[in-house]
């Protein structure tokens, strides 16, 4: 079997000890990577060979002087919204100039792909263009496309086919013999929620190398990246890293515009909640949760045009600021919507499962919470695909949402506990009982070696059951 791999960010990290751990294996899979940036790159050539490393070439000159290549690159799909992606913008970039290196991209993933011969491609996590145009490599080529995907309140992993975090096709099969783990998931969820995110590391076990260069060393290296080509300098990143490093300047920034942003609501308590009222607590933007499967709602005034707009006369829609954003994100969108008429903005810090419990119904893109109320027998909807639409039973899109209010707001409606055990049990079907993320996690889950052995087995049970022989 022969796997690329997406090395975006930092993830190259957890990819460097999952190919030692294969090679300990002694299980015949020809390893490639194809890097987002150089700073792995020497570490990569020794363990696999030059060979099997390529660097992505991710400057807007060098796309520009590709009229030719670009000319002749068939994009197979959404190419706009695949740009609309990028979580940080590039100064001073044309419409074209995003058009062109979004091609380019293109073209050298699938290009190393074909020289590469890959039967699958593993994606570390999708946050930009890069992310997704090794997707769309793939896809085009037919290769199996892997993505680690956070299964949130029910902990692990599984292997999506795509960005949008659908299940693998194998979901329904055998998914009956994980009823009993559902109903007692379910169960236990009802008498205290788990959190969106968390995780554990086994007591005392060691930390793998983070293979983290000293910091003089990290800082001539992105600047020597950075300058290679302005389109590579991205203040807002520089930004992020500078405050990373200055933890007290940092917090002082976000300790003022927590005092300043927490005044910008009119629900100070749960008793100030209307009677009738629809939730939908904002998502962290801009992030991959949002970014990457439903870019069109990254202006998140969309989605409450497209509640409010079709919600019944008599109903209130409650939004609440999500708490990362409290520090970190400027008042306007808050002062906006304390202006928009049948919206009510409730304090940041009000316990958001209680608001749920008293909410007639829960609406969000693709936020952990409808998965959450559906849990809990609340009425949900979600308004862009991912691991929550997939729990419910589906997107609303905005043609459909008025229909779908009329029905979710029934009060004979209800959800039976069949619907929830059955949708649940597909979810234990595909769970690895592993964490995925680059270095820098409290703990550091993800770089403990039984993290690393449970992802791969995962991973080649994954490629098993959608009929690919790891022992090629």
């Amino acid at each position: 079997m022969k796997v690329v791999l997406h090395g975006f960010g930092t993830f190259p990290v957890f990819f460097y000890h999952l190919i030692q751990y294969s090679k300990q294996c002694n299980v015949d899979i020809e390893w490639s990577i194809l890097l987002s940036t150089p700073h792995f790159q020497d570490i990569f050539e020794e363990l696999i060979g030059a060979n099997n490393v390529r660097v992505l070439d991710t400057r807007i000159s060098e796309a520009n002087k590709q009229c030719i290549v670009i000319d002749d690159v068939l994009y197979p799909e959404k190419l706009f919204e695949d740009i609309a992606a990028e979580k940080r913008p590039t100064l001073n970039a044309s419409a074209s100039d995003l058009e062109n290196k979004a091609k380019w991209m293109f073209h050298q993933a699938q290009a190393f792909m074909r020289e590469m011969e890959a039967d699958v491609a593993l994606v570390s996590q999708v946050e930009g263009m890069d992310g997704k145009t090794f997707i769309r490599s793939a896809q085009s080529l037919g290769i199996e496309t892997a993505v680690p995907t956070g299964l949130r309140n029910v902990g692990g992993i599984y292997f999506s086919p795509d960005e949008f975090e659908s299940f693998p096709s194998y979901a329904n099969d055998g998914a009956e013999s994980w009823r009993f783990q559902a109903a007692e998931f379910i169960k236990q969820f009802n008498q205290k929620p788990t959190p969106a995110w968390s995780v554990s590391c086994e007591p005392g076990e060691a930390t793998l190398d983070t293979l983290r260069k000293p910091l003089v060393k990290r800082i001539m290296n992105f600047m020597k990246y950075a300058l290679s080509d302005g389109s590579n300098f991205k203040l807002d990143k520089v930004r992020a890293a500078f405050l990373n490093n200055m933890p007290m300047l940092r917090n002082t920034i976000w300790r003022l515009n927590t005092q300043h942003n927490s005044r910008l609501c009119n629900i100070n308590t749960a008793h100030d909640l209307p009677k009738k009222f629809i939730f939908f607590p904002l998502q962290y933007t801009p992030e991959s949760s949002i970014n990457t499967p439903a870019a069109y709602f990254l202006d998140q005034m969309r989605a409450v045009d497209a509640i409010r707009f079709n919600m019944p006369s008599d109903y209130t829609l409650v939004v609440k600021e999500h708490p990362a954003c409290i520090e970190t994100r400027g008042g306007g969108l808050l002062n906006k919507l304390l202006k928009t008429p049948g919206v009510r903005v409730a304090k940041y810090d009000l316990n958001t499962a209680e608001i749920c419990a008293q909410a007639d119904l829960v609406v969000s893109v693709t936020g952990t919470v409808v998965m959450e109320a559906f849990i809990l027998g609340r009425p949900s909807m979600a308004l862009g695909k991912a691991l929550p639409s997939e729990v419910i039973g589906g997107v609303t899109g905005i043609s459909e949402i008025a229909q779908k209010l009329s029905l979710l707001l029934l009060s004979e409606y209800s959800i039976s506990e069949e619907e929830k055990v059955s949708s649940l049990s597909r979810v234990f079907n595909i769970q690895t009982k592993a964490v995925f993320t680059g270095p820098g996690i409290p703990g550091e889950p993800a770089l403990k070696q039984s993290n690393i052995e449970r992802f791969y087995e995962g991973f080649v049970e994954h490629c098993r059951r959608r009929g690919i022989n790891s022992g090629r």
